[in-house]
């Protein structure tokens, strides 16, 4: 396996300090799109900010950018927003993300961008809005098979239901 798929393997497994770290071997003018949006996420998800923003802000002015790529930039500016708290700001970048993965067809990206929305605006949509989408998730969800995402939401939807 490359570096790449090994520090995505990590990312994936919650090891985000060791997938940095392993990244951090690759020299950073040489790092393609997605290299550079992995460890913008991890970055991000180890609370360097700066980084984070700096990377994808970085691949975002990349002209050969896929509509995934863009789409997971755009969600990693959404989770900056959120650490910023800027509810506002982070919901805008949900939304270009769900957008683009729409379009790009990343289910994977897709699912998670939903699930963030859901729980970013249940309290605000109603219980009936809440509850449809709730079960479109649980549908695309349980397509892919993902077991990380399956657990967000049932985490997502038991906080729902405790608010």
């Amino acid at each position: 396996m490359d570096i790449f798929g090994e520090a995505r393997a990590l990312y994936r497994s919650g090891s985000f300090t060791i997938a940095l770290a392993r990244l951090e071997v690759l020299k950073g003018s040489r790092l393609d799109i997605d290299t550079s949006l992995l460890k913008a996420s991890l970055c991000e998800a180890t609370g360097d900010a700066s980084s984070a923003r700096l990377l994808v802000e970085q691949a975002l002015r990349t002209r050969l950018l896929t509509d995934a790529q863009r789409a997971t930039g755009e969600f990693i500016l959404s989770r900056l927003g959120a650490a910023d708290g800027d509810p506002d700001c982070e919901l805008h970048h949900l939304q270009q993300s769900q957008s683009l993965a729409e379009r790009a067809g990343d289910s994977e990206q897709l699912c998670w961008t939903q699930l963030r929305i859901l729980s970013l605006t249940a309290d605000r949509i109603g219980p009936e809005s809440c509850r449809a989408m709730v079960v479109r998730l649980r549908k695309s969800v349980s397509c892919l098979g993902s077991p990380s995402l399956s657990a967000a939401v049932h985490l997502a939807v038991a906080d729902i239901d405790g608010k």
